[in-house]
């Protein structure tokens, strides 16, 4: 699935478990519930995607882009 574009979908509790995501971007998706287990998550892009949780420590990550929150 590498460099896969997943525009303004509905992804709610897909299982992306040992996926290769390299490059994808999440443009506007809801992935509640998402799994991310040993996913290879190499310059993916999660700007505007939402309700996902991303366990750091159990995927492979590297230049990731999330919104970030100003406080």
């Amino acid at each position: 699935m590498i460099k896969t574009l997943f525009d303004d979908c509905s992804l709610k509790s897909v299982d992306f478990s040992s996926c290769v995501l390299t490059g994808s971007n999440f443009q506007h998706c809801d992935l509640e519930n998402a799994v991310f287990s040993q996913t290879k998550l190499d310059q993916v892009n999660f700007l505007t995607a939402y309700n996902y949780t991303i366990d750091p420590e159990n995927n492979l990550i590297k230049k990731l882009d999330f919104l970030r929150k100003v406080w």
